[in-house]
């Protein structure tokens, strides 16, 4: 049924670039835009849509991308699904980064933020923010103020290579070499 493909779909093209078949993971991507969406569950639409639109950013397929893009803005204000909401946001500011409207997606990031601390989300607005809104703020020389929101107590997700890159960008190359020495 379209619930379960949901679930799986979600999991399996977010969790495979490094481990499945490129072609084969599109493939699963496309069939989560082709199938009719109508009735399920929010949150398994929300993080299906998410996730396949990521599939679709890194393979360079930003139509597919931004079809995906609006359908969760578009769930995200009929559901309120809190998921929802900050994955709009962050396609939102991925946009605005990758049109060079970079103060725009560094703005859109505290909206999130804010948003996270509204919804009791805090640690999902952080990884949320991680996407263009993070970027944005390395791209105009912020990458101290990144680095402070990515290393707050409530981000789960402090992966090394994210942090090796937040300390580059502010110069701090003996902990770079010291992280990616690991």
């Amino acid at each position: 049924d379209n619930e379960s493909f949901l679930r799986i779909a979600a999991t399996w093209v977010s969790f495979g670039p490094h481990r499945r078949n490129l072609a084969e993971m599109l493939a699963v991507a496309e069939q989560v835009m082709r199938m009719p969406h109508a009735g399920l569950d929010p949150r398994q639409l929300a993080a299906a849509l998410n996730n396949s639109s990521n599939l679709f950013f890194i393979t360079g397929q930003r139509s597919q991308m931004e079809k995906l893009f609006n359908e969760e803005r578009e769930l995200a204000e009929k559901s309120g699904q809190a998921n929802a909401r900050l994955g709009s946001l962050r396609h939102k500011a991925t946009m605005a980064f990758l049109d060079g409207r970079l103060e725009e997606a560094a703005d859109i990031g505290h909206q999130m933020l804010t948003l996270g601390s509204e919804l009791g989300m805090n640690a999902a607005a952080i990884s949320t923010f991680g996407g263009g809104s993070a970027k944005a703020l390395l791209a105009m020389g912020q990458a101290e103020e990144a680095l402070k929101i990515f290393q707050s107590d409530e981000n789960p997700n402090q992966f090394e290579v994210v942090l090796a890159n937040y300390l580059a960008h502010i110069g701090r190359d003996a902990e770079v070499a010291e992280l990616l020495s690991k």
